[in-house]
């Protein structure tokens, strides 16, 4: 980024920065021009003023996107701007640093030197910049159900064997009436995902007074036991946290030796 992309990138940082810190009624703006007390009208990048316990405080910053660090006569230069315009504090922002010479006379002019830039692998340093997370999730799967349905149970209500369709497990009800529990054969289903991985597996249910009801036609059986007959698998999967993708910015405050990182999702923070 460099020209008018690099300031318009400064000023949205800022916005953040200032929302962070709790600076309210601040209306920060870009390319602006100030007249100075000679007359002459000075362009400034950045501009921003606010009042605080009846005090306006105001500053302008100046953009660098230089490739090269920042030198002293534009340091130099940005100081006889603020002269001329009297009572404004000076930022000078500079995407890759400014020379040793230049940082010493921003300092001694009262300007405050900031790089500001995208993240670069110095930055991280012994901070964990990717992280790589390998997911294990284990499921059933090719599942059948037999079902004992209690003979004595049947032959008093006149039926000769278990008719059920047990193609939608959400509409299929299990009442355990001895133990009060009521669940769908979907959620009991669900139990099944915990197991270790392998394949014919075999789990049988049983049941003192429980009955099995399916909720769309009123069918309603009573139960000696549910036999599940299923496989258990491994689903895999990678996640990967990328900081690149996190960080958005970087601001060092040189006068201040403070750095704050800003993320993508526009939070601030100083860690």
């Amino acid at each position: 980024m460099q020209g008018t992309e690099y300031e318009l990138w400064v000023k949205e940082i800022y916005e953040l920065i200032h929302r962070y810190e709790g600076v309210e009624n601040i209306d920060i703006r870009h390319n602006v021009k100030l007249v100075g007390a000679g007359g002459v009208a000075h362009q400034i990048d950045i501009y921003w003023e606010f009042k605080q316990a009846g005090t306006v405080y105001r500053t302008a910053v100046e953009c660098k996107g230089y490739k090269n660090p920042v030198s002293m006569e534009k340091i130099s230069a940005f100081h006889s701007v603020l002269e001329d315009l009297g009572g404004v504090v000076g930022i000078f922002v500079a995407k890759n640093g400014f020379q040793s010479g230049a940082i010493e006379l921003a300092k001694q002019y009262g300007i405050t030197p900031v790089e500001m830039r995208h993240p670069t692998d110095e930055d991280w340093g012994d901070r964990m910049r990717d992280l790589y997370i390998e997911c294990n999730f284990t499921y059933a799967t090719n599942l059948n159900l037999d079902v004992e349905v209690d003979g004595n149970w049947a032959k008093e209500n006149g039926i000769d064997r278990f008719r059920m369709g047990l193609t939608d497990p959400y509409s299929i009800l299990i009442e355990d009436v001895e133990n009060g529990q009521t669940q769908t054969l979907a959620e009991f289903s669900k139990q099944l995902n915990n197991d270790e991985p392998g394949e014919g597996k075999l789990r049988r249910e049983n049941y003192t007074n429980a009955f099995l009801l399916n909720l769309l036609t009123g069918e309603r059986y009573k139960i000696l036991a549910l036999i599940f007959k299923y496989d258990v698998k491994v689903y895999t999967k990678m996640i990967e946290i990328h900081g690149d993708s996190i960080i958005s910015a970087v601001v060092k405050n040189i006068t201040e030796g403070t750095t704050k990182f800003i993320r993508f999702d526009g939070s601030v923070s100083e860690e």
